[in-house]
């Protein structure tokens, strides 16, 4: 994972930097190793990483650099459990919840949004029956289709995700787990603007929310 600050400087804050990464696992008190890091939340001094190619959630403690790993065996499947015993295929974007404590993931092999809470590295079910499909609903009742992005936007309370392989943008009220389509019918389209779901998306995949003026940006893959 490199780290830019303000001046255009570019270290490697952890992981094995080239010519010598080549993708692994490893846990401190050895150097990390880190395999497709992608998604990236955080909650203070503690970084979550989507270690998409390792199967796993990584935490990273930025003052003590210290690696562990909050979830997952490191074999891609579905398994609702405790830190190493869940599973997880390719948490592609996390989302941190402060109200809550709780850290949200898109679980893009298993078309289903995940929570975990660090303090007990206990995962559970959100959004998503775990089935491909393009369903509004509550919950478990929703059908997703590998979705990739996820933002929150912190004063409306509600999480946004953009679906890889169903091309919409939905909105999910995190206190009821409520789940709308906000822009996109499902057909892949190109360069297709609009109002709601009279938009196209071609894969859309990450999302960023500016609070200022209440805008979410998506990027097509």
């Amino acid at each position: 994972v490199p780290l830019c600050r303000s001046e255009p400087n570019v270290m490697t804050l952890v992981g094995i930097p080239p010519p010598a990464a080549t993708g692994g696992y490893q846990d401190s008190p050895a150097t990390p190793e880190l395999y497709g890091p992608t998604g990236l939340a955080f909650d203070g001094d503690q970084m979550f990483i989507g270690d998409i190619s390792n199967f796993r959630i990584r935490q990273y403690n930025m003052v003590t650099r210290e690696m562990s790993t909050l979830l997952g065996d490191g074999t891609s499947g579905y398994q609702e459990g405790i830190g190493l015993v869940a599973q997880l295929n390719r948490a592609n974007s996390l989302a941190w919840h402060q109200a809550s404590g709780t850290l949200y993931f898109t679980d893009w092999g298993n078309h289903r949004i995940r929570a975990v809470n660090p303090s007990t590295k206990e995962s559970s079910p959100f959004i998503g029956d775990g089935t491909e499909g393009f369903t509004d609903g509550t919950g478990v009742s929703v059908k997703l289709q590998f979705p990739y992005g996820l933002v929150l936007d912190v004063a409306a309370d509600i999480l946004y995700t953009a679906g890889d392989g169903d091309n919409k943008i939905r909105s999910i009220v995190v206190s009821t787990g409520v789940t709308t389509t906000i822009a996109g019918n499902g057909d892949a389209q190109v360069l297709v603007n609009g109002v709601g779901t009279a938009a196209r998306f071609f894969s859309p995949n990450c999302l960023a929310h500016d609070p200022a003026s209440r805008t979410l940006f998506v990027s097509e893959w």
